[in-house]
């Protein structure tokens, strides 16, 4: 990806928060803010304007995926990698898959080429899509 992206990291672990943050940054973009949760994430959305929201599925307050529902319904909303350790789980991809992208999610395990790839898969498509054999 040749443009450094400004992300807001939500994942309710500050060491998970921690990790995400140094392996973007080894990538070359910039974490403009962290929130612990979905409600935080929603005002940093608003506050910061981040390009990318990398989001966590299971988190207290407002999960990810409640919070990726009603980023669908802002102006502007960012593009979103779920990043979870529930990325690779079938049944999580099955679920999920009338409202969200497969290839928009990421393990927390993945490796830095594979989170690459899965940021420009993002970002070259339009904000939150619905897929297409679904819409």
């Amino acid at each position: 990806m040749d443009q450094a992206l400004n992300i807001l990291v939500v994942d309710d672990s500050q060491i998970l928060r921690q990790d995400l943050r140094n392996r973007f940054e080894s990538l070359g973009h910039r974490v403009v803010g962290e929130a612990e949760n979905g409600l935080e994430a929603l005002d940093l959305i608003k506050e910061l304007s981040p390009d990318l929201v990398s989001l966590d599925i299971i988190m207290p307050e407002m999960d990810g995926l409640e919070c990726y529902r009603i980023m669908r319904s802002l102006s502007y909303p960012p593009r979103c990698l779920i990043v979870s350790a529930l990325a690779d789980e079938p049944r999580v991809i099955e679920t999920y898959e009338k409202e969200i992208e497969p290839n928009h999610y990421a393990s927390k395990t993945c490796s830095l080429d594979e989170l690459a790839e899965k940021l420009s898969h993002v970002m070259a498509m339009p904000p939150l899509p619905i897929p297409e054999s679904h819409e």
